[in-house]
């Protein structure tokens, strides 16, 4: 299947002037999401699970985009 990005509306939350993203899913062998990510690494991907320690991404970094707005502001367009 062709790659795209999926956009995850969710209900708006305050959020401080810095934050993490963690974006959890269950995958198996027939089942999940994947997640591209991009070859350079900056070191601001990390990986871990919950309990854990999040260890640093070395292999680049997650096609993950948060868009965040100011409270009242209009919705953003979707991503195609």
């Amino acid at each position: 299947e062709k790659t795209k990005w999926v956009t995850f509306r969710v209900k708006p939350v305050a959020v401080p002037s810095t934050f993490v993203i963690c974006a959890g899913f269950n995958p198996e062998q027939t089942k999940g999401v994947y997640v591209h990510y991009d070859n350079n690494s900056s070191g601001n991907s990390y990986t871990g699970l919950p309990g854990e320690e999040m260890t640093v991404f070395n292999d680049g970094e997650w096609m993950i985009r948060a868009v965040v707005q100011g409270a009242g502001a209009q919705e953003p367009p979707s991503q195609k």
